[in-house]
């Protein structure tokens, strides 16, 4: 659907009071709006496809907070701190929303059960919006005003995700060199050639 555009034209930007938290919630919305069940259903897709799927859905919400920040980029200079909080916000409402798909009582009803757990989810969407705010659909953000903001949150997000693999999430359980591995080239896939095309 929007292969070769730029998503701000797909977009409605907000210039009423506090844009900022206006665009953290329509970024988490359009996480929500990819992150549908069916697409995170174990019994239906193998665990590769699960997370391949969220991994897209994090995408998309990024190139989303892209076209935000462009579109207001004229009129506001997006602190350093906001940028990175409102970044950090979005990766945080992934898992929680997994978990209330799975505990939906219609889905359990019918044995719908989302295999993945938290410390995966952290990495996948942390190592998703570094990809993004590192490609060349934020070229135009990272050189315009905003590009200190976007700079200084790509060096936080890999010192997150290192943690991510020394230390582990808040379980401290430490993933293992191969399923790192395997979490990499999942990424790989799931930043394909259509969201490759993507604009901000």
């Amino acid at each position: 659907r929007y292969m070769g555009a730029s998503l701000r034209d797909a977009v409605t930007i907000g210039f009423d009071a506090s844009p900022g938290l206006r665009v953290r919630d329509r970024c988490i919305g359009a996480l929500k709006s990819k992150l549908l069940p069916i697409l995170l259903e174990s019994c239906v897709n193998s665990p590769f496809r699960v997370r391949y799927n969220l991994y897209q859905a994090v995408v998309f919400a990024a190139l989303v907070l892209g076209a935000h920040c462009s579109g207001l980029a004229n009129l506001y200079r997006h602190s350093t701190s906001f940028f990175s909080t409102l970044v950090l916000a979005v990766i945080a409402s992934v898992f929680p929303h997994v978990k209330a798909l799975e505990g939906n009582a219609r889905l359990t009803a019918v044995g719908a059960s989302m295999r993945v757990s938290t410390l995966e989810v952290d990495w996948l969407a942390t190592h998703a919006f570094l990809t993004v705010l590192q490609s060349t659909g934020y070229k135009a953000l990272r050189e315009g005003h905003t590009g200190i903001a976007i700079n200084c949150t790509i060096l936080h997000l890999e010192g997150v995700l290192k943690g991510l693999q020394e230390q582990g999430g808040s379980g401290g359980h430490q993933m293992e060199d191969s399923r790192v591995k395997w979490l990499r080239n999942v990424a790989r896939a799931a930043f394909n050639a259509h969201l490759r095309t993507l604009r901000c």
